[in-house]
């Protein structure tokens, strides 16, 4: 036991100067600063990801376990950011965290959340994968170290319905060797930029069909917990239509597909009521019902992780599969 902990040390230690920037990592590519928050004087950015419009779930109170409980967050959909830095050794992270705490509130922010160390309800490690996400955990992000005098806090401003957001955590590393490192993440209000989707032709759902026997088509659409199809589904349904009309020996199963947020029945059922809702429309349009199955198969085959927004995305879909 000694001897493991003698290289769980150095593996600490390791992982510590290759996430604390300075001369052992550089800056990411393309990373930079959020302009209206600004950066500690003298930390480095280890990580950094920003997507142009995406959900942002905020923890903006007090969990009363690890699991993640949807009461807890407040979430918004627009830009998000998400940094992690290393503030320079010898400071605190209580200096760290009223430095940024200041900033913001001299800009018009108020506080929503805040809390510290035992008092955030959960411990450090956790409070950083339900605030922030598993992603932000591990050597280039938050190592198992920093985990001493956490401080954590949600700050919200709203200009004419306009609203921006941020999260700050701050937490020491437990031998004080370094610096305190800062996880932050912040929303700003967005427009989604629509017509992206590229509905596939007739001729690509074939092609696919014929090599890999399936294709997921992401340009049906449905509301949040309903099986009613949308008015922006109708240019995919018209290219099956299309194919289908044209190969009348082509007989296909509808598989609808969930992620896994929310009860597992309730999404298998709902999964199959909306493959049910594809095949009515497609048969309403003149295709025989008996070359079309309706299949649920709820949260059971994701095509991504469901541990964040993006592969969550990608795993609510339907599935053409050629019967």
């Amino acid at each position: 036991m000694r001897h493991w902990g003698f290289w769980q040390r150095i593996f600490l230690t390791l992982t510590v100067l290759l996430g604390a920037g300075g001369a052992f990592a550089a800056e990411p590519r393309g990373a930079a600063d959020v302009p209206w928050v600004g950066r500690y004087e003298g930390s480095e950015i280890i990580t950094f990801d920003q997507v142009a419009f995406d959900e942002a779930a905020f923890l903006t109170r007090k969990p009363k376990s690890p699991e993640r409980d949807a009461a807890d967050f407040t979430r918004v959909e627009g830009k998000r950011t998400r940094l992690t830095y290393q503030a320079p050794k010898g400071r605190s992270a209580l200096e760290v965290y009223r430095n940024y705490k200041q900033k913001l509130l001299a800009g018009g922010f108020t506080s929503v959340f805040a809390c510290q160390a035992e008092a955030c309800g959960v411990n450090t490690n956790y409070l950083i994968r339900l605030a922030y996400g598993p992603e932000l955990l591990g050597p280039f992000g938050f190592a198992a170290g920093f985990s001493r005098a956490a401080r954590y806090g949600v700050f919200r401003k709203t200009i004419n319905g306009v609203d921006q957001i941020a999260a700050v955590y701050v937490a020491e590393y437990a031998n004080g060797d370094y610096g305190p490192r800062l996880a932050l993440m912040t929303y700003e209000a967005a427009g989604l930029e629509t017509g992206k989707i590229v509905v596939p032709s007739a001729a690509e759902i074939n092609q696919s069909l014929s090599a890999s026997g399936r294709i997921a088509l992401y340009g049906i659409y449905f509301d949040t917990g309903n099986a009613v199809l949308k008015p922006e589904s109708k240019p995919g349904l018209d290219q099956v239509l299309v194919l289908m009309k044209a190969n009348a020996q082509l007989s296909l199963i509808v598989a609808g597909h969930t992620d896994s947020t929310g009860d597992y029945q309730a999404n298998l059922r709902l999964s199959e009521q909306r493959a049910g809702a594809v095949v009515a429309a497609l048969v309403k349009a003149g295709i025989p019902s008996s070359r079309l199955t309706a299949f649920g198969a709820g949260q059971a085959a994701p095509v991504a992780s469901n541990d964040n927004d993006a592969g969550r995305a990608k795993n609510r879909r339907v599935e053409l599969v050629k019967r």
